[in-house]
């Protein structure tokens, strides 16, 4: 009984100190009504039965164990509990100094006796006294270390002044150790307070031991990142050194990429860094001046298997995709990277993540591509030469693009229609699909401004080349065992002004229709209804068309003024090519 501890619970939202002693071991943490923390013993018989008194809402249980130590579990299922920013989700042994983050209160655990507060003086009257103290005195001839400013106004904010950097010093020490400590700590802070992303203890210590690494046998990448540092921290002005510098980690990262693919723990590290970097639209062109593309399908074609090099590589060309090139610059992604993306889909046809990453690279590059093409066409005809041969290169990119990748798009919305992630980015693949149709036809009224003769040749040409791009050979096919018969009306085909009739029947063979026969003036002794039967699928569509002869249609046959059974012959034997013949109004 005497090892167990005493336990002090310190709130540090309001300062309050609550003590926790005794020879009892459970001890229940709530809130009280008033709404402050508040502790008390409990049985192990009414564990879950009743509260104690002064406890309304209860938070964790505290265990003291006989042989000195403390177990935490959390009381309360509807609010969450954090023990040094880790959620608890079942018991723990408690340590010392720990932190613990419930509802709205922050509290910390001192076990043993608490230390007493330091009693501050008072103010001596008419001296001002800063709340910081003074700076040290630089000593003469060596470079002054971290200097706090102090404001004149006496507030609490003081700024940061850096060191500046000598870089024939990074070239004079021979201590590899050194050198990728140093650009290890720039690496690290611009990963920690400029991007969205918190670094942990584990990664830390991996960018370091890997920079050190590197530093080794690569002494002049690390040099060349530390120089660029340096660069850019004296061409800017003071106030504004707290900004990120994205270019020169990006640049040491696609270095490091192009020269080490060994070993693989390194590899998948910078790919998480520049998946990191990635994100921020201002550095994407930085990513297309230094080549990461090439780079990043470097890693995809080395290690197929590796589902995190796949994952993190396809995250990276997702966002490198979304550049506009200009006029005069190439396009880094193109069939290689289109071959990379589905040798991946194809390889990974189980993993939902790189499935989903594949398809949103594939519907952003075709997306990116048909918006810098529509610009383009909006440029008038001939005015440039480059812009017309980027819209042919374009054009043909694009075809070669949904060609080649729909068919194993649409096989992954078959396989996973219950993923919404691989479902929203597959559909907005095929919805670019089908805008290749206004593109095309928006480039064929483009070109018939110029030539007004060539109409008919260029309408058709475009109309060809839509129609191979949405035909169903193109997607994969839905069933193979059902016939389907168009029911639209073809190009050139004039439209019935009869009246269309659509039946649905059973399985069972169709029965021809019966003849109808409808009363008619004497005036409408020329009236002819001619009746069609089209088929499509279990639908039977009959086309009923009543119109007069033309002269042209009497001559042909022959038809002159004979009595009506004569006239009757006649016509029937004469009008087999034009359809079916039914009734004579």
């Amino acid at each position: 009984m005497d090892k167990i501890p005493i336990v002090h619970i310190k709130n540090i939202t309001d300062s309050t100190v609550l003590k926790i002693e005794g020879t009892e071991e459970l001890h229940l943490i709530g809130f009280g009504q008033d709404g402050d923390v508040q502790t008390a013993p409990m049985s192990s018989s009414d564990r879950f039965t009743d509260l104690p008194s002064g406890i309304v809402v209860p938070l964790l249980m505290l265990t003291k164990c006989q042989h000195g130590g403390l177990m935490l579990t959390s009381h309360n299922k509807d609010v969450s509990c954090f023990v040094n920013k880790e959620r608890l989700t079942s018991e723990i042994n408690l340590l010392g100094g720990s932190t613990i983050e419930v509802a709205d209160k922050k509290l910390r655990v001192f076990i043993g006796p608490m230390a007493k507060e330091r009693r501050l003086l008072p103010h001596t009257p008419g001296v001002a006294v800063s709340r910081t103290p003074p700076t040290k005195p630089g000593r003469q001839g060596e470079n002054q270390p971290l200097q706090r400013a102090v404001s004149e106004e006496g507030s609490d904010w003081f700024h940061v002044q850096h060191p500046s950097v000598d870089p024939d010093l990074f070239e004079q020490s021979a201590s590899a150790k050194e050198l990728g400590g140093l650009a290890a700590s720039f690496l690290t802070k611009q990963v920690h307070m400029y991007t969205d992303s918190k670094l942990s203890s584990k990664m830390t210590d991996q960018i370091f031991r890997f920079l050190q690494e590197v530093a080794e046998y690569q002494r002049n990448v690390v040099l060349g990142y530390l120089n660029e540092v340096t660069s850019y921290l004296d061409e800017m002005p003071e106030s504004e050194r707290d900004k990120p510098i994205h270019a020169p980690a990006i640049k040491l990262l696609v270095e490091i990429l192009r020269q080490i693919l060994d070993p693989l723990s390194h590899v998948v590290l910078c790919l998480q860094l520049l998946r990191k970097f990635s994100h921020f639209p201002q550095n994407i062109p930085i990513m297309i001046k230094c080549q990461a593309a090439a780079a990043v399908m470097g890693c995809m074609a080395v290690y197929l298997n590796q589902e995190d090099v796949q994952s993190n590589c396809l995250d990276i060309l997702a966002k490198i995709t979304s550049y506009q090139y200009q006029i005069n610059e190439k396009v880094q992604i193109r069939e290689t990277a289109l071959e990379m993306i589905l040798r991946a889909l194809n390889h990974h046809e189980d993993h939902e993540e790189i499935l989903q990453s594949g398809c949103r690279t594939l519907s952003n590059l075709t997306a990116t591509l048909q918006m810098t093409l529509e610009s383009w066409l909006d440029i008038p005809y001939n005015i440039n030469p480059d812009v017309e041969e980027a819209i042919v290169k374009y054009e043909a990119l694009l075809n070669h693009i949904f060609t080649t990748a729909t068919s194993t798009v649409q096989n992954i919305l078959q396989n996973y229609m219950n993923n919404i992630g691989i479902r929203t980015e597959g559909r907005r693949f095929l919805f670019n699909l089908s805008k290749m149709t206004q593109l095309l036809t928006k480039k064929g009224k483009r070109c018939m401004i110029v030539h007004e003769g060539d109409n008919e040749e260029e309408d058709e040409n475009s109309r060809n080349t839509s129609e191979n791009l949405v035909t169903p050979t193109v997607l994969a096919p839905m069933r193979t065992d059902i016939e389907t018969k168009s029911i639209l009306r073809h190009d050139g085909e004039k439209t019935p002004g009869g009246l269309r009739k659509v039946h649905f029947v059973d399985n069972q063979s169709l029965t021809s229709s019966s003849t109808t026969e409808e009363n008619s003036d004497e005036d409408e002794d020329d009236e002819v209804t001619f009746e069609r039967r089209k088929e499509a699928g279990r639908a039977v569509i009959e086309i009923s068309e009543t119109r007069k002869l033309t002269s042209t249609e009497v001559r042909n046959f022959n038809i002159q003024t004979t009595p009506n059974a004569e006239f009757l012959s006649t016509l029937e034997s004469s009008v087999e090519s034009c359809g079916d013949y039914k009734s004579q109004k």
